[in-house]
């Protein structure tokens, strides 16, 4: 009996290919399967029967996944849903910094503010706007630098979209394209 294996699982867009290993990488098991015929549960279940006899129960000591799959969020857009609030002039900060790094988030759906110029009725206006664009968009990610805003201009801007019944995300590092794009995937 193998005491301490370790499992590899690669899923891929169409396939997964499990293999089980020992301390030494020699292969104890190995199984790909077409996702679309043999489901994910299923693969994990017809290994489990195939190792009872081969290692001891709960045992396994290692379990790695790899995926190119999430590679495809790279280019993602996720067109008109989620309105996203930035500073004046940083519209188009992806393309200024890499070409290959688009916006998440639809062009069109983007509201650009200026620190002078925080107020309800400014804001009222820019609502209306993406009101006639997309009805149904009731998310917002605010990335306003407290660099350049003081909180309580977040916090007016934040209010408002609360007020206006918007699921609000904060981007507390807006200057980094990577924090960007993870506050508008999870919006």
């Amino acid at each position: 009996m193998i005491s301490a294996p370790a499992i590899a699982l690669y899923l891929g867009e169409s396939y997964a290919s499990l293999g089980v290993f020992d301390l030494t990488h020699q292969e104890i098991f190995e199984k790909s399967v077409f996702l679309p015929q043999v489901s994910l549960k299923n693969l994990l279940t017809q290994t489990k029967t195939a190792l009872a006899e081969k290692i001891e129960a709960d045992t396994v000591v290692r379990f790695y996944i790899v995926t190119k799959y999430l590679d495809r969020l790279k280019s993602f857009r996720l067109g008109g849903s989620v309105v996203q609030v930035v500073n004046e002039g940083f519209e188009n900060s992806y393309s200024a910094l890499n070409t290959k790094a688009l916006s998440l988030a639809a062009a069109s759906l983007v509201i650009s503010l200026n620190p002078e110029k925080i107020n309800q009725e400014s804001l009222k206006i820019e609502l209306a706007r993406i009101k006639k664009i997309n009805p149904d968009s009731n998310k917002v990610v605010i990335q306003l630098s407290d660099k350049i805003y003081s909180v309580e201009q977040i916090e007016i801007v934040r209010a408002f979209f609360l007020a206006a019944e918007y699921k609000v995300f904060e981007c507390l590092q807006p200057e980094n394209i990577g924090a960007v794009r993870k506050a508008l995937l999870n919006a």
